[in-house]
């Protein structure tokens, strides 16, 4: 990633460059850094474009200034983050065991309309969560 960061330094857009829906492209996220990215959806009028970061997983509206069509050597690896559906996810806990329909109930009514992110540390019978977060839809 270092190649990829050198080479923005001094990457400009080129003229008449438009990005639009499903276009492979760099793009600057709010860190100040550039990493690669997928446009969702883009809008002419406003000039910004929703991108995924295919390395990440995280998406972001960034200004069409701050995107550049995706250099060909930045292509062969594929993207990092792949989506991810959960199914039969059980609550489990001693002390909870009394609670778990309310809890199974909750978790459907929540898990309904909300999307789950979650960054899994490890890949075994049982899945080993680091961190998530529930985004509304």
């Amino acid at each position: 990633m270092r190649e990829f960061s050198i080479h923005h330094k001094s990457a400009a857009v080129p003229s008449g460059f438009i990005p639009k829906g499903g276009d492979l492209v760099s793009a600057k996220f709010s860190d100040g850094s550039w990493y690669r990215a997928k446009i969702r959806r883009a809008s002419p009028i406003k000039k910004e474009a929703e991108v995924t970061f295919i390395d990440y997983g995280n998406q972001d509206t960034v200004a069409f200034a701050n995107i550049r069509p995706l250099d060909p050597r930045f292509r062969s690896l594929p993207g990092q983050a792949h989506d991810a559906r959960l199914r039969c996810v059980f609550i489990i806990s001693p002390l909870q065991r009394r609670f778990d329909r309310s809890l199974m109930w909750v978790m459907a009514v929540l898990s309904s309309c909300l999307a789950l992110r979650a960054n899994i540390t490890q890949r075994q019978l049982s899945v080993s969560v680091r961190s998530a977060r529930i985004e509304s839809w």
